[in-house]
């Protein structure tokens, strides 16, 4: 009857009844009290480890659910220094060739310059010296 009457009941009921029970029936013996004592403890105690074996659980699945998101953002970090990586590597080869392009036209275009300039001479020489043949011819031929 005892049994009956702790396990139907919660924590604070429980020990309630206990007392209740315990003064009302005189008759009991100091074994039968301690016999109360003892069940209503480990009927607590059941609960309680029910409940720290819930939170348990329960906190496990959040570490599982955080070393997966922390794994993800290793991987994520990863391909992020990977796809930077390579990025910059193609910089800094599209700035390598746009440098030495622009050395081969820069001296592309002094060399145009160069040769504009010596036209002038060039042509006055072949003048000159076209001058100076016919001026000869001429002399010659007297």
């Amino acid at each position: 009857m005892l049994s009956l009457l702790l396990s139907a009941a919660d924590q604070k009921s429980l020990e309630t009844r206990v007392v209740v029970y315990l003064r009302v029936t005189d008759h009991v013996t100091v074994n039968e009290r301690v016999s109360v004592c003892c069940q209503a403890t480990a009927v607590r105690q059941e609960r309680e480890i029910g409940e720290l074996r819930s939170e348990v659980s329960r906190l496990d699945d959040i570490r599982t659910q955080q070393e997966t998101s922390i794994q993800h953002l290793h991987e994520t970090v990863g391909k992020t220094h990977e796809e930077s990586g390579r990025r910059r590597d193609q910089a800094t080869n599209t700035i390598s060739a746009l440098t030495s392009e622009l050395r081969t036209t820069k001296q592309a275009l002094e060399d145009v310059t160069k040769r504009e300039r010596q036209v002038p001479t060039v042509m006055l020489s072949k003048l000159m010296c076209h001058s100076i043949a016919v001026i000869i011819t001429a002399h010659c031929s007297h």
